[in-house]
């Protein structure tokens, strides 16, 4: 799906949105405080997405205004959605609410905060969590939004989206978790959605792990000795989605196999982000966001996770094979913990 509001003049807000199918009119529903949603379909032809072959008809553009939906200069809330999809595409800024800046918080953990990811989007207009389970378009119209007040957050390729988030005044934020404590958690996050057997608020972060859900689904978390073995015998697949995950994320380019050159390109690529940190100092993350962005309403603690995930990192410390799928990330790791320890050292000297 793409898509594209590209004015609201407080009287009319201005859209395109082009499906998937390209043979079908698209819709989108406009809702704000106290009202009913509404419900619209294309009106405005664009011959161009015709032409370029987007789109069968080219009927994708919308004017959303007083004749379409009544009081929309004074709407509170006013916000616009995909009717099909539930996506969010349109949030208009209030200045007594949002923040005007624009943030790209990496989420490298499959068990992301979810306390400091609510506590954000209180903070701005349009916001998006779970990248990894948007398509690339999707996520580059997000990344394209005209608005202000935008905070989008997810597991995704720091490589493909670095020249447009610089293009497009992003800051950048991330939470580097411990190697040995993030495979515990995506283990153990696999075994609970895969237990659950229903929908759950984790759903969206299994994406890309799910080889690692079959491993984690066939094993005793808790028998060590199981372990071992079972590590020794990871299918191809399993040990691809186990492999370095954060050197991949930040220092090589997709579908490209890691090497150790990549820990030094992932280290310069984080020496450029506005704000690094580390799970266990997050607290002092929290504070050092809230002021280089002038948060309104933000107030976060420890993070959290599984009760078990210590005690089963500990026990993938242990093991040879485990510790060789992680071989660059713990290097990439023992870097960023010295070089964020030097930093709040300094700053708390300062």
């Amino acid at each position: 799906m793409k898509y594209q509001v590209f004015m609201d003049t407080g009287d009319a807000v201005h859209l395109w949105l082009c499906p998937d199918n390209p043979s079908v009119t698209p819709t989108i529903e406009v809702s704000a405080e106290g009202r009913e949603p509404v419900k619209l379909t294309a009106t405005v032809r664009m011959e161009h997405f015709a032409d370029l072959g987007m789109h069968q008809t080219g009927l994708v553009g919308f004017v959303v205004a007083e004749e379409q939906f009544a009081g929309i200069e004074s709407a509170l809330g006013l916000q616009i959605h995909c009717a099909e999809t539930r996506l969010r595409i349109y949030s208009r800024f209030r200045e007594d609410q949002h923040n005007s800046e624009k943030l790209f918080f990496f989420q490298p953990s499959a068990v992301p905060q979810m306390a400091m990811l609510s506590q954000l989007s209180r903070n701005f207009a349009i916001h998006h969590h779970f990248l990894e389970s948007h398509s690339f378009d999707t996520i580059n119209n997000m990344i394209h939004h005209s608005g202000r007040s935008v905070l989008l957050s997810g597991r995704v390729n720091l490589l493909r989206y670095a020249d447009p988030l610089h293009v497009m005044d992003f800051k950048t934020a991330t939470l580097i978790n411990n190697p040995f404590n993030e495979l515990a958690e995506r283990l153990l996050l696999c075994r609970a959605v895969d237990l659950a057997q229903s929908p759950t608020p984790f759903d969206q972060s299994i994406k890309g792990l799910e080889a690692i859900a079959d491993f984690a689904r066939g094993v005793d978390l808790e028998d060590g000795k199981l372990l071992r073995r079972q590590f020794r015998m990871l299918s191809p697949e399993a040990k691809e989605a186990m492999s370095n995950p954060l050197t991949k994320m930040f220092g090589a380019p997709m579908h490209e196999r890691v090497q150790r050159s990549h820990v030094t390109f992932a280290l310069e690529n984080l020496s450029r982000f506005d704000l690094v940190s580390t799970v266990p100092r997050c607290v002092e993350f929290g504070s050092i966001l809230r002021d280089i962005l002038g948060l309104k309403h933000f107030e976060y603690g420890e993070s959290r996770t599984f009760k078990s995930a210590a005690a089963l990192a500990d026990t993938l410390a242990r093991i040879p094979s485990v510790v060789d799928l992680l071989d660059h990330d713990l290097a990439f790791y023992s870097f960023v913990e010295e070089a964020v320890g030097i930093g709040l050292d300094s700053a708390d000297v300062a």
